[in-house]
């Protein structure tokens, strides 16, 4: 499976951004402009003429070969989903041992009609993107066929050299915070009241006689904290031990017994969690908080707040993929919220953490209309997504399979028998694991209409 796409505006940003750094790189040209002499009815001489001087920035490439290339990374994007959604093989890797992304196939009538150019200014543009390394190759098929274009790595999802630099990976996430005056305790990362909780009741629940030896220790929590230790009682003796079965007990006490022995504490947070969140903060902090200046004890506290609040202090049982998933889940709600501020100029954004208030920071879960509000933008996105990909399945599906009725559609759909292009769109249906896409390409596969 290859790696996991990024967003269509992390990556279109990306793109944007390489652009903007390669015409900034380009030298200065000088521009001249003559203005003729203002003269009136009378022949006499307003302003007299001049030469002004100035320079441009030239641009590295035409604006529409800069559109030309955010429509050849949406097609991108399509095939790297459609690939890790079929499971298909990722393919050899290429020479430095990366895996390489799935080729497109365009043709220059599918981009001029969008754009409202000619052919020739497709392939044009296609050469410059090449020079400006966003398509790593080009593979040429006639003027029949299509084009076979291959996108650089980065604008499909996340790689080593384009990588979030951030200083964060010296901090340690909810580090305790010594001498903060603020009005209510903080919470320390790591350490939770159920775990205190949990920790304080194991001596309580005790029996006496089952109370442990001075010399044992109970586990120390995660942050050093043993915790108040369970006084022991006069050791029973053993004559007294052998007649106090489990009969001779009370009933709730020898249910209590039967229980299960308690859980051992929770183990420390691991690499990629700690990873998850760093980088986490470092992305919204980048595209949320840009025009803020953190210091550390911030920092620390932010990561604390993005640790219980957006996380769930990893309580829940999901695998470690699962979790990734999660991640970049969350990063593009970051992009959600990043595209409203944008939509919205006069609005802001409370603190990460909570200031005064318990709960009312951006990330606590406690905030109803902070960052937790943005999972239901999250759901409805990812349902328009949904129909989109249910219809564009269903219309291609529609449109090979009347082709091939008609003997209008291409040789390659042509070279296919009835039932192999009937089994190939309903195994690309099946896929979307929706029984209303289901059911509509049973009617269309009957000739119908959906």
């Amino acid at each position: 499976m290859l790696p996991l796409p990024l967003t269509l505006a992390q990556a279109r940003r990306r793109w944007h951004q390489d652009y903007e750094t390669q015409c900034a790189a380009l030298p200065l040209q000088l521009r001249c402009r003559t203005h003729r002499a203002k003269v009136d009815a009378e022949g006499r001489v307003l302003a007299p003429a001049r030469t002004e001087r100035y320079y441009v920035q030239p641009k590295a490439a035409p604006a529409t070969a800069k559109n030309t290339m955010s429509e050849l990374i949406l097609l991108g994007l399509r095939a790297l989903e459609r690939r890790n959604r079929e499971g298909l093989d990722p393919g050899p890797a290429g020479a430095d041992g990366l895996p390489q992304p799935p080729s497109i196939s365009v043709n220059c009538k599918q981009l001029a009609g969008r754009f409202s150019m000619s052919a020739r200014s497709v392939r044009t543009h296609l050469d410059l993107l090449l020079k400006l390394g966003a398509l790593t190759a080009k593979a040429w098929h006639g003027t029949r066929a299509d084009f076979e274009l291959w996108i650089n790595p980065k604008y499909l999802w996340q790689t080593p050299e384009n990588a979030v630099e951030s200083d964060l990976d010296r901090l340690q996430i909810g580090a305790i915070l010594q001498g903060e005056q603020t009005k209510f305790p903080l919470s320390v990362a790591f350490e939770t009241l159920e775990t205190r909780k949990l920790e304080t009741s194991q001596g309580e629940k005790l029996l006496p006689h089952e109370a442990p030896a001075p010399e044992r220790a109970t586990p120390a929590t995660l942050t050093g904290n043993t915790g108040p230790q369970a006084e022991a009682a006069p050791a029973v003796p053993a004559s007294e031990k052998a007649h106090a079965g489990p009969r001779r007990l009370p009933r709730a006490t020898a249910r209590q017994k039967a229980q299960a022995a308690p859980t051992a504490p929770p183990a420390g947070p691991t690499r990629e969690q700690k990873q998850w969140v760093m980088s986490l903060w470092a992305y919204a902090r980048q595209q949320l908080y840009a025009e803020v200046a953190f210091d550390e004890a911030q920092h620390a506290r932010a990561q604390n707040a993005i640790w219980f609040g957006v996380f769930g202090a990893f309580r829940a049982e999901l695998s470690e993929r699962e979790w990734g998933l999660y991640h970049q889940q969350a990063l593009e709600r970051v992009d959600l919220v990043a595209d409203w501020l944008k939509r919205h100029p006069g609005r802001f954004l409370p603190a990460p953490y909570a200031e005064i208030v318990l709960g009312r920071g951006y990330f606590d879960r406690e905030n109803a209309q902070g960052f937790a509000a943005t999972e239901e933008w999250l759901a409805q996105k990812m349902l328009r997504r949904h129909d989109y990909h249910v219809a564009t399945t269903l219309r291609r599906a529609g449109a090979e399979l009347r082709g091939w009725r008609l003997k209008t559609a291409s040789r390659r759909v042509l070279a296919l028998t009835a039932s192999q292009l009937y089994h190939k769109h309903l195994k690309k249906v099946q896929a979307l694991r929706d029984p209303r896409a289901l059911e509509k390409f049973y009617l269309i596969a009957a000739g119908g209409k959906a």
